[in-house]
């Protein structure tokens, strides 16, 4: 069902049946007016307007006018209907809180989340049923849980990529020296000096020179 945009935008999205409905949301009440959005795709606006009509037939909405549209807008109701078809459903990931957050915060968050999550389902099975507003609850908990997971995964790519490149004039944090050989040593580079192991000692040398014996009448 298809709403009017004010209504749209306001807290009542529409919901539509068919992909063609979703196509007029996305154009229609999305951020961007459609003068912007034109623009911004670089598809004339009435060209695009004939696509994304549901009552215009003969005109075709093309498929490559949905990643920009989607990257200039921000809105996520196309992907939303397309994985909800799929029985899946689209969560946008938060972004780290940055360095000043302390891993171990996220971890207890994290658990509280889930406490309060396995509580409540606890508590609504005591009488044998679920009913709707406990359900209601339980998933709101479970998602928030959810979010607090995917933040932590955000933390933890952002703290990687910071000690992968650290900010200008910090160190690096130290790791331990990889061992490689070199055909014959064993060698563990970054040490002063280098550190090596004969790993294949070379056999003693025998002293296999014999003296000739000394000839009848040469003199002393």
């Amino acid at each position: 069902m298809l709403q009017n945009p004010s209504d749209c935008r306001g807290g009542t999205p529409c919901t539509p049946s068919n992909f063609n409905e979703a196509i007029y949301c996305l154009v229609f009440h999305g951020p961007l007016s459609t003068e912007e959005l034109s623009g911004r795709i670089g598809v004339p606006r009435k060209r695009l307007l004939n696509a994304a009509n549901p009552n215009r037939q003969e005109s075709v909405f093309a498929a490559s006018w949905i990643e920009p549209i989607v990257e200039h807008t921000g809105d996520l109701s196309l992907l939303r209907y397309l994985a909800a078809k799929l029985n899946c459903a689209i969560v946008p990931l938060p972004t780290a809180l940055g360095a000043n957050d302390q891993g171990g915060q996220r971890v207890l968050d994290i658990t509280r989340e889930l406490g309060e999550a396995v509580t409540k389902y606890q508590r609504a099975r005591a009488d044998g049923r679920v009913d709707d507003v406990e359900r209601d609850g339980i998933r709101s908990e479970i998602r928030e849980a959810v979010v607090e997971l995917l933040r932590w995964d955000a933390d933890v790519v952002a703290e990687s990529r910071s000690l992968a490149h650290p900010a200008p004039g910090t160190s690096p944090a130290p790791t331990s020296p990889s061992v490689h050989t070199n055909g014959r040593d064993l060698v563990i580079p970054g040490c002063q000096p280098a550190t090596r192991v004969d790993a294949k000692p070379a056999p003693a040398r025998m002293n296999l020179s014999v003296s000739a014996p000394a000839r009848k009448g040469a003199r002393a």
